[in-house]
């Protein structure tokens, strides 16, 4: 489990990816455009990129949230569901 997360996210099994954060200068370096999102834990999401992923870090894949935007999950807290 994330060791981070406050009481109510754990209460409503949230789990904590990453979106990249809108930099409307660019001037950012991308290391510094990174802001935490919430995800549903059970929900099925699909991914997007899964190898050579530009994440906050290595390991995480690209998934598509509802909204249509991206998000960047930890590849080893995926449980893959078929197609």
């Amino acid at each position: 489990p994330q060791a981070f997360l406050d009481d109510w996210q754990i209460e409503n099994n949230i789990y904590v990816g990453w979106q990249i954060l809108e930099d409307p200068t660019n001037l950012l370096p991308r290391e510094e455009c990174w802001e935490q999102c919430n995800l549903q834990l059970g929900k099925e999401y699909r991914i997007k990129k899964a190898r050579g992923v530009k994440g906050p870090r290595t390991g995480y894949v690209e998934i598509e949230r509802e909204n249509g935007l991206s998000a960047f999950v930890l590849k080893v807290d995926l449980e893959e569901v078929g197609d």
